[in-house]
């Protein structure tokens, strides 16, 4: 519509009031009147105004025109669902909207949309938000394709109250701000993306890098700022999943369809408690092996890679608590499950010790069997072929069967989860630690940072099992009211007392003798007159030589009769248990002069033997080539004394026979040095 002066109003165009800001839609034009709706959503009522004082309005400048951001999608670029949605609602309001003027006015307008209600059963504000949509939207049919993509609210600013619930004395929380978000982006970067560390060790190492007040410069041991000024896990945790990359996941019923099997086990409800599988602490548990994700080396020779350590844990079932581990660097397959349940079985302070860590009994006070170990159903094959299950059958140990997919509460789960988190503390702290996704070259890369012994290595499992079992809190345990009145936390040295002293009593304990026959590994021992030698090592009696084992060794005709059987804990060489003929074990410790092997492993021992070897064989070199220069010289000095009786003393001496110069033997001994360094390399050096 244009007047006489040439001010021109369009339908469908966008009209913005200067003073107030509004933008208005133009729904309908006559000689009198002009429709129009506001764009801002707060109703979806059309208004009226005057065609003259719209006019005027324009002509003063009161009043301009706006570019249309609205573009009408092409039909290629809509999806079939949105497009039936379009033109469902489309129905719904096209005998309303095509209405015009009436629809304008709000007699006529309420009359068309009661029969509507009465027609399709649907609500009068429903009807209200397509007109909305479709007048504000200019229009046309494809105003009322769904926007899913401005759903949800936006996110919100708080500046003077912390959102969420009401923040309990001593919790932490605060109102996040801008430094907040970036220190969380920087402990995602810099601590969890580099290795496979849990969202909690990230907010803990993040809590303490980021949220403490050092006393002085380079305070090893910083204060922690107070609660209300550090941020909560709950407020970290929800950042994390609104920012973090999209996982692709399976829906419950494409994982049903696609493995049936697993989608039982990880898609069903919990409906119990895995600690209610066991009546009380100690009586069940389960074991378990990983591989560590660390490279370990050689003590005595850094640049040696030793390989991969494999981790064998004890759990028992009721309260989580780790009562035995053993680690070893051979795939000893179920031999490192016995020697893990001999560790169950030992005292804790002297194990601990023995790796540098000073604990009381109280901190791992965990010295006793189970009656029962559950395994999964393809680990049960492994077990009877290593012979696992007829070894702790005669400590009367059952083996219990657990299915693949639907097992006890899921046991195999929880006990693979907290082996994955032990190994995660270190993966991201550990020099040489392998990543899942590293490849050839990145895994050459990491075993050239590797710097950790075995050792070394042992002592820090040791201390991520004494975190576990004194403050690492189960949050999904349910406390029994006893328990609560109590006080009795969910941490597992806490619920492994109260269920020792309340529930099952004394511990279960099995006769030393039964636990080194079955458990510790066994090879045979020569005897000597000067001991019993075994790796390289001699141990004698603790007692007065009971059988006269010694003295038969010396008169002994033939090498056969001077072996036996010896059982031995390769951990530590400093005792083995020597059988006797009538089956009664002999503890036999090792001699004065071999007290420097003491607290040695196996391993230890072995690679202080193979040194010992080289530098015997080195030595011996040394040996040959100065007898070989001292026989030169001898014969040098007999030939001249030779010369000077000939000549009686005045003729002039001749020249003694030519020796092979320095350089020569230098080099000889060079070539045969190398020659016993290559040979000892394919011995196994």
């Amino acid at each position: 519509m244009t007047d006489m002066n040439g001010v021109q109003i369009i339908r469908g165009g966008l009209i913005r009031d200067t003073e107030t800001g509004l933008i208005y839609r133009v729904l309908y034009v006559s000689a009198e009147t002009v429709c129009w709706i506001r764009m801002d959503e707060s109703r979806n009522i059309p208004e009226s105004i005057a065609a003259a004082d719209l006019k005027m309005k324009l002509k003063t400048g009161s009043c301009e025109g706006v570019l249309d951001p609205v573009i009408d999608l092409e039909k290629s670029a809509i999806s079939p669902a949105r497009a039936a949605e379009r033109d469902r609602i489309y129905e719904l309001i096209k005998d309303i909207v095509t209405a015009e003027p009436g629809v304008y006015r709000r007699r006529e307008r309420s009359a068309l949309l009661r029969a509507k209600v009465s027609a399709a059963g649907i609500g009068i504000s429903k009807l209200y938000t397509y007109l909305g949509r479709y007048w504000r939207g200019g229009m046309t049919p494809n105003a009322l394709l769904p926007r899913f993509n401005e759903r949800g609210s936006k996110e919100q600013v708080y500046t003077d109250k912390r959102p969420g619930r009401q923040r309990q004395d001593g919790q932490s929380g605060k109102i996040l701000t801008d430094a907040d978000k970036k220190n969380f982006a920087r402990a995602i970067r810099e601590y969890r993306s580099f290795g496979t560390a849990t969202l909690t060790d990230t907010y803990n190492w993040m809590i303490f890098r980021m949220y403490v007040k050092p006393r002085f410069p380079g305070d090893p041991s910083p204060e922690r700022l107070p609660p209300e000024e550090t941020p909560s896990f709950r407020q970290f945790s929800y950042w994390y999943s609104k920012n973090r990359q999209p996982a692709n996941t399976q829906l419950p019923e494409e994982q049903r369809m696609k493995d049936p099997d697993s989608a039982e086990c990880e898609c069903r409800g919990a409906a119990e408690d895995i600690s209610f599988n066991a009546d009380w602490a100690g009586m069940a548990a389960q074991i378990d092996a990983m591989i560590a994700s660390c490279y370990l080396v050689r003590e005595r020779n850094r640049n040696v890679i030793l390989g991969r350590p494999v981790l064998f844990f004890i759990r028992d079932v009721k309260t989580s608590m780790i009562t035995g581990m053993h680690i070893t660097l051979e795939n000893t397959a179920w031999s490192g499950a016995l020697l893990a349940l001999k560790n169950a079985a030992e005292p804790k302070a002297a194990f601990c010790k023995r790796y540098g860590v000073e604990i009381a009994d109280e901190e791992w006070p965990c010295q006793s069997l189970p009656t029962a170990i559950i395994s999964a159903d393809e680990e049960n094959d492994e077990m009877e072929e290593s012979g696992f299950s007829e070894a702790v059958a005669r400590l009367g140990i059952v083996v219990e069967n657990a299915p693949s997919y639907r097992s006890k509460g899921d046991l195999r789960e929880i006990m693979e989860s907290a082996l994955k988190t032990i190994n995660m503390k270190l993966t991201g702290i550990v020099p040489g630690a392998a990543l899942g996704t590293d490849r050839e070259k990145d895994i050459r890369a990491r075993k050239k940072e590797a710097c950790i012994d075995v050792r070394t290595f042992i002592g820090m499992i040791i201390r991520c099992v004494l975190f576990h079992n004194n403050y690492h809190v189960l949050k999904n345990y349910e406390r029994s009211s006893q328990m609560i009145r109590m006080r009795i936390s969910p941490v597992p040295r806490d619920l492994w007392n109260y269920g020792i002293r309340y529930q099952s009593g004394t511990p279960r304990t099995v006769p030393w003798h039964d636990i080194v026959t079955v458990l510790f590994l066994k090879d045979s021992a020569e005897v000597t007159d000067s001991g019993i030698c075994f790796r390289g090592l001699y141990y004698t009696c603790e007692k007065p030589d009971p059988e006269k084992l010694f003295r038969k060794a010396g008169s002994a005709p033939e090498k056969q009769s001077r072996q036996l059987l010896a059982y031995y804990d390769p951990a530590c060489l400093d005792s083995i248990y020597a059988s006797s003929a009538d089956g009664a074990l002999i503890r036999c410790r090792l001699r004065n002069d071999c007290s420097s092997f003491a607290g040695m492993s196996e391993a230890e021992v072995n690679d202080l033997m193979e040194q010992d070897r080289h530098d015997q064989y080195k030595a011996e070199l040394d040996e040959v080539m100065a007898n070989a220069v001292l026989e030169q010289e001898l014969q040098k000095q007999i030939a001249e004394r030779l010369n000077d009786k000939k000549s009686g003393g005045t003729a002039a001496r001749k020249p003694a026979p030519a020796m092979p110069s320095e350089d020569r033997l230098l080099r000889s001994y060079a070539a045969v040095s190398d020659e016993i360094d290559k040979m000892l390399k394919e011995a196994g050096g």
